[in-house]
């Protein structure tokens, strides 16, 4: 989604492309391109003076990323949202198979005992656990999305900095009003 004064980007599983997705995002794209439009964005960049107004640096970009890949280049974006599902839990139900460790390339499962125990600090929410489990066993929590602001590109780069929270997916669009 795209005007003059912003741009919204949007990673390629929407397009069907990506075995990684961990949620489509049509809808939260259309939110945030309301927010932007109601957020005064576009009065704000046409009050510049006229030789800068225009400028594409000057244009608002978002990037979405369906998953913890953001390969939507979501840490160099004015904005970034990244989608997240990490493990809940792991039922009575698991086979202690071990396949969920062995999709886990942060190495953030190990198996103890014939069960799956996840290190917290090494996991990325990719959900690639929870999809690798034959028994669907692993139980992941609720998607969740990280925020991230301020990256850039350019002469001098800037990698974006992720807020503290992650958040649900009915408050991201308020986030990032509340960003604008």
């Amino acid at each position: 989604m795209n005007s003059d004064q912003w741009q919204i980007e949007r990673c390629v599983a929407l397009e069907g492309g990506c075995p990684n997705a961990l949620t489509g995002l049509e809808d939260l794209a259309g939110q945030l391109d309301t927010v932007v439009r109601d957020s005064g964005w576009a009065e704000c960049v046409k009050a510049e003076p006229t030789d800068r107004a225009h400028r594409l640096h000057n244009r608002l970009r978002v990037a979405l990323a369906a998953c913890p890949n953001a390969c939507t280049q979501s840490q160099i974006r004015d904005i970034g949202v990244i989608a997240s599902s990490r493990p809940d839990r792991v039922p009575a139900s698991c086979a202690g198979c071990g396949q969920c460790a062995v999709a886990c390339r942060e190495g953030a499962i190990t198996m103890e005992d014939s069960l799956p125990k996840l290190d917290g600090g090494r996991c990325l929410g990719c959900g690639q656990c929870g999809k690798a489990c034959p028994q669907k066993a692993m139980e992941m929590g609720e998607l969740r999305f990280r925020v991230l602001v301020g990256g850039r590109l350019g002469r001098h780069p800037v990698w974006a900095m992720e807020l503290p929270a992650m958040v649900g997916r009915a408050q991201v669009a308020s986030v990032i009003a509340q960003l604008l």
